[in-house]
């Protein structure tokens, strides 16, 4: 474990993954562990990224510090903890003159909002950060408007502007000079304390709506000009990857940075006598020159002491000593330990797995079919009033446990739907879920709120329940929140002793078998090819109440090819049910080759099915002849896809007698033809 603080690590660790605040859909998000500057020194370092910036440029991320804001300094003159760095394109070698600076103000009491074009210009928030409170940071530039040029956006809202002193091109790129940062200013400390997640930059100005909408989405609303997109949802590495399909800017993450107060030429050695590491906490770990004399030259360490560091090989650039603030240039390292994990964590964002911004009367709503939440405006929604509604969980998610329940709760639903308003709105909230699984008594659950970012859940008044129906329905709302389903240990009455399936050719044989049964009416069968959208395909009929063992089984017949998703509906005599999911897909494989299957029924009256496979996609005719070799009707003739098709034959205006069916299909010179007999008995 690196630098040796055990314990300050796994205190912290636990604090942002416990506190009984769940994981949200963000995934993992980037913790820099930067509380202590003699072990100071996460960041992530992203080379000499050229965006070819013009005129317009929008940044956004979340942000949470770790630790107090305004205490994070120190005493000596390098100020590590002072105007800390979220994210910045400035010079390696000296400080304060790059492209653009997202970073907090000298003590930390602000966000504050830099660009370099015409002239440098900063803008500053009016929220004061605050220890393990998520920020949503958009910061703005518009070089070419006619009024506000730097805009800084709070939560989505925004806070501070400014429409003059700055305009035209931000700083052309100086490739040997400049460089990407994520937690620290190129050239200095200004090292950031806390956890980052979902940063994206584009070379646009994003609208209000979107950035609404941005602020609680995982995914990319608008990815036109994105230019780099680092979501932090990586579970181990130090390599932070940056999504953007073309030219991505990756990221290395360093675990520690270093300083030279003296060197030797012979071993090769770097002192920083303000560490404290362990002795040899850095064996062979790559070390890089991430600024000043030297820059992105390689070495690797050999061993450490406390202070010191012994290199390989010799320096490439003999190294420059820290320039004790005076900003006259020095060499800084970074140094990369490839096994360290403690960077990746849980992200607690409010990020959902879709979100939408609500300006209209009409019913508007979010999540998976069955499991949503909608609501319906009452007010009158404009540009500055409205919502913004989103999600995150699954239906087949485990159910939260370990979360602040009200009395008489024991878990939520893993789903959360959540409701922003901006401005003043009134609405109607309307939350669907008869789709979530799992073993719960939908009579005994209730409608839980809380308020963004807190811990404790709390009844939801006015909540209209029906629990055969599974909603909620709440009639006029003015203050939103976040919504779970609570839930308690009481159990429905089937115990499922397995549900699986067998394959058939075009067949799907599911089996199941219970343990036990109180009052079951049966069995819904239903089929999804997304496991989003299902289709009811047959019901099997319950033993009722027994106390035995009870098998059923249930054969879905002629599919085409593809993945089939299955589960069961079991309902009582009560209306009440649950679901019972198939863990694995169904797989009906393609064809693989030309067939004609005999038509059924076969005598017929007066309609069948005639029933072929096709491998690839084919010029297809279908006729039907008499006995005498005359063709007397024709049922098919087109183009079709490769896979498996039925097509239904009347035989209405044909007497009784014997028929012949004709299949011929043709693919890039491929030939086949094939006849069967036919029966019409009228």
């Amino acid at each position: 474990m690196k630098k040796g603080y055990y314990f300050l690590l796994i205190s912290l660790s636990f604090l942002l993954l416990s506190g009984n605040l769940y994981p949200q859909a963000g995934g993992r998000a980037l913790y820099l562990q930067n509380a202590d500057y003699l072990s100071h020194g996460d960041f992530v370092y992203c080379g000499a990224p050229n965006y070819n910036f013009t005129d317009k440029l929008t940044i956004c991320a979340w942000v949470k510090w770790t630790v107090d804001p305004s205490a994070y300094v120190n005493n000596h003159y390098e100020q590590e903890g002072r105007k800390a760095n979220i994210i910045t394109i400035d010079r390696h070698n000296s400080r304060d003159n790059g492209q653009f600076w997202l970073q907090h103000t000298n003590s930390n009491g602000k966000f504050e909002w830099s660009v370099q074009a015409s002239d440098r210009q900063t803008i500053v928030s009016t929220t004061t950060p605050q220890q393990n409170v998520w920020v949503y940071l958009t910061a703005v530039y518009d070089g070419s408007s006619t009024g506000k040029k730097l805009i800084l956006y709070i939560n989505g809202i925004e806070e501070s502007s400014l429409s003059s002193g700055i305009s035209g091109n931000i700083q052309a790129f100086d490739a040997a000079n400049m460089r990407l940062n994520i937690g620290r200013l190129p050239n200095g400390y200004r090292l950031f304390a806390g956890v980052l997640d979902e940063i994206r930059i584009y070379k646009r100005v994003l609208g209000i709506d979107e950035i609404r909408k941005q602020m609680f989405y995982k995914s990319t609303a608008n990815s036109t000009d994105l230019v780099s997109y680092w979501d932090m949802n990586q579970p181990s590495g130090t390599t932070v990857y940056d999504l953007v399909p073309t030219n991505p800017v990756n990221g290395k993450f360093y675990t520690a940075l270093v300083d030279v107060h003296s060197f030797t030429a012979s071993p090769y050695t770097v002192s920083d006598n303000d560490k404290a590491w362990e002795v040899n906490t850095w064996l062979n770990c790559p070390i890089k020159t991430v600024a000043g004399t030297g820059v992105d030259e390689a070495n690797v360490i050999t061993a450490n002491t406390v202070t010191t560091l012994t290199f390989q090989n010799a320096f490439i650039t003999t190294p420059k000593l820290d320039d004790q603030g005076n900003n006259t240039g020095m060499t800084w390292y970074g140094i990369e330990k490839s096994g360290e994990v403690s960077q990746w964590i849980y992200s607690t964002a409010t990020i959902g797995e879709d979100a939408q911004v609500v300006k209209t009367t009409d019913s508007s709503y979010v999540g998976w079919s069955g499991a949503s939440v909608s609501v319906k405006i009452s007010s009158v929604p404009d540009d500055n009033n409205n919502l913004t509604i989103y999600y995150w969980g699954f239906v087949d998610g485990v159910p939260v446990t370990t979360e602040s329940l009200p009395t008489g709760m024991t878990k939520r639903s893993d789903l959360v739907w959540g409701i922003n308003e901006w401005g003043d709105v009134t609405s109607s909230i309307f939350i669907s879920y008869p789709n979530i699984l799992g073993n719960f008594n939908p009579a005994k659950c209730r409608l839980l709120q809380r308020t963004r970012g807190t811990l404790a859940w709390s009844f939801a008044p006015d909540a209209v329940a029906d629990s055969v129906a599974r909603n909620f329905y709440v009639p006029s709302v003015s203050s939103f929140m976040e919504y779970s389903i609570g839930m308690t240990d009481d159990i429905m009455p089937v115990t499922l002793e397995y549900f699986s399936h067998n394959v058939q050719g075009r067949d799907v044989k599911l089996s199941w078998a219970t343990n036990s049964e109180t009052n079951n009416k049966g069995f819904e069968i239903c089929r999804s090819n997304d496991s989003k959208n299902w289709t009811n395909i047959g019901f099997v009929n319950g033993a009722g109440t027994v106390n035995h063992r009870t098998a059923y089984s249930y054969t879905d017949k002629s599919l085409p090819g593809g993945s089939f998703h299955y589960r069961l509906k079991q309902i009582d005599y009560n209306g009440n049910f649950e679901f019972f999911n198939l863990q694995q897909s169904a797989e009906i494989a393609a064809p693989n080759r030309f067939i004609l299957n005999q038509n059924y029924p076969n005598p017929f009256n007066p309609e069948t099915n005639i029933n072929f496979e096709l491998p690839v996609k084919s010029a297809v005719k279908i006729e039907i002849f008499d006995v005498s070799g005359r063709a007397v009707d024709k049922v098919i003739e087109r183009n079709l896809e490769a896979g498996y098709h039925t097509v239904k034959y009347n035989g209405s205006r044909l007497s009784s007698g014997i028929y012949y069916c004709r299949m011929y299909a043709e693919s890039d010179g491929v030939n086949f033809v094939k006849t069967t007999k036919m029966i019409l008995i009228k």
